[in-house]
């Protein structure tokens, strides 16, 4: 186990010495950060030991090679959970993590987990009704917004949490500005990112030897704009698929998951906050470096998927994945993928909202990314009204 300590001391200094007047209107308390670095760090210390109990007892799981690992990712809310769920169903060529993989990178924690399940299912599973009220009592500030839980498919990202260099440290510390060298990987000197790529490969290994030896890895990812290129020299092999979709659909929807997270710790926090507008910035940038980085990346290995494409016809959009890099749908697989897309449904969001209603212009968002747009045919809505977002959207 391993996390940056640099990042560490950041966040023991806005623990110990919270400073209101850095973020006006935003009112501190000390419990607000103590409570969660003492979570990191007890989850760090416990890892650090199970993952001794690995190498002792299952050191085999350092020889298990990972084989050009697949990565789905875009800016946030532009469907890769759905991408992700009808590719995971290719069980006899990938292997996709849960959200207990991600947060317990241990065969051992695995093992056990395996073992646990296969009890619970015996006796009728109370530990399975357990887990269920645990995710929807810890996870309900998304309930609506994204479907979460410890058995969940998820993205790798608590791997990135637990060293600090990601930007999901940003769910109990609001603190852009204090913590830049976790929002962009990418930017981290040679030897810090050399240093996250060993316990990145380690980790990927441990999940594989556990649950998906002779698969490939398939992971998805709305933090990967920030660490293609990491990615790319991490994995030279790996192929990307990016998800494509209307700056102005993402970006509201992308806001409001961070903001109903703050607003578990600062209830005071308003929608049109300091903290929620440099988050807008950030996903911005996200965009440019994402549309900058890709096209340096083999053509053979990258593969830019419409949302809108995806969302009319979901199996034609994951053959056409397939197509691209040269991989058969198996019988069996094209089954299940068609059974899947038939029972879902589509659904209204409760609420659509718009970027005014976190104090975003719609001007902020289009000049920087102007070539993005032009690129895409997207309309820019300043001199009229930009193209509806869909009415719905599919949900399995």
């Amino acid at each position: 186990m391993w996390f940056d300590p640099s990042v560490a001391a950041r966040l023991s200094r806005l623990a110990l010495r919270p400073d209101p007047q850095k973020d006006p209107g935003l009112r501190r308390h000390a419990s607000n950060f103590l409570l969660p670095h003492l979570f990191f760090a007890g989850l760090q210390g416990g890892l650090r030991g199970l993952q001794g109990l690995d190498r002792a007892l299952y050191p085999a799981y350092r020889e298990v090679p990972i084989r050009e690992p697949f990565l789905i990712f875009a800016n946030a809310r532009s469907g890769t959970t759905l991408l992700h769920h009808l590719m995971s169903l290719d069980e006899e060529r990938f292997a996709a993590m849960k959200m207990h993989h991600t947060v317990f990178p241990s065969v051992s924690v695995q093992k056990l987990v395996g073992a646990a399940h296969r009890l619970d299912q015996k006796i009728g599973a109370p530990l399975e009704s357990l887990v269920a009220a645990l995710d929807a009592h810890f996870f309900r500030a998304w309930e609506g917004i994204h479907t979460t839980g410890l058995r969940s498919l998820e993205e790798d990202e608590a791997l990135f949490t637990l060293t600090l260099l990601s930007p999901g440290v940003l769910f109990v510390y609001p603190h852009l500005e204090a913590l830049e060298k976790a929002l962009w990987v990418d930017r981290l000197d040679p030897q810090t990112k050399a240093t996250l790529a060993k316990y990145y490969v380690d980790a990927v290994q441990r999940f594989l030897y556990a649950e998906g030896r002779g698969r490939q890895f398939l992971n998805k990812s709305i933090w990967y704009p920030a660490r293609i290129r990491f990615a790319y020299e991490t994995f030279p092999d790996m192929r990307f698929v990016y998800v494509m979709r209307h700056p102005y659909e993402t970006l509201p929807s992308f806001l409001n998951f961070f903001y109903a997270a703050w607003k578990v710790f600062y209830p005071e926090m308003r929608r049109d906050s300091a903290q929620v507008q440099r988050f807008a910035r950030l996903a911005v940038d996200y965009y440019r470096y994402a549309f900058e980085e890709l096209p340096k990346l083999p053509e053979n290995q990258r593969f830019v998927l419409q949302f809108d494409s995806l969302i009319a016809d979901p199996v034609a959009a994951v053959e056409s994945i397939y197509a691209h890099f040269g991989m058969d749908l198996s019988p069996r697989y094209a089954a299940k993928l068609r059974a899947a897309v038939a029972t879902m449904h589509r659904f209204q969001s409760k609420r659509k909202f718009r970027l005014e209603d976190f104090g975003v212009s719609k001007e902020s968002v289009y000049r920087p990314l102007k070539d993005l747009f032009d690129a895409y045919g997207y309309a820019s809505g300043l001199e009229g009204s930009v193209q509806a977002p869909a009415a719905s959207k599919l949900s399995p």
